[in-house]
């Protein structure tokens, strides 16, 4: 009867953390979309640096498993080589009222 009680307590413990972990990032997600909706700029998704980006055979091994390094190493010995992107982002742009009214309709804004 003891064990069973002291399941249920930590039971409850860990359903309550869990509960309030996902409270706060749903307020999250509820925050970046009303701020998306209410037209302000939102921080770059993209930073700016320059990065490889590897081939589809190299890609291809990746996602079945092989560490990067190996597969970008056997998609060379194939003559297949990754690519050097470098990554700019766009500024953020500031909406006007009648864009902001667009997008709460679901017309989409002119920029």
């Amino acid at each position: 009867m003891n064990t069973t009680l002291n399941n249920l307590l930590r039971g409850t413990a860990v359903a309550a953390a869990l509960l309030t972990s996902l409270a706060s990032q749903a307020a999250d997600g509820q925050d970046a979309h009303q701020r998306y909706l209410d037209g302000e700029p939102q921080a770059a998704s993209i930073s700016s640096g320059t990065q490889l980006v590897p081939g589809s055979y190299a890609r291809y091994l990746a996602h079945y498993g092989m560490p990067l390094s190996q597969a970008l190493a056997k998609a060379e010995a194939t003559g297949e080589y990754a690519t050097l992107v470098t990554a700019t982002p766009a500024a953020p742009t500031q909406l006007s009222s009648y864009q902001v009214y667009q997008r709460n309709f679901g017309i989409a804004p002119t920029l």
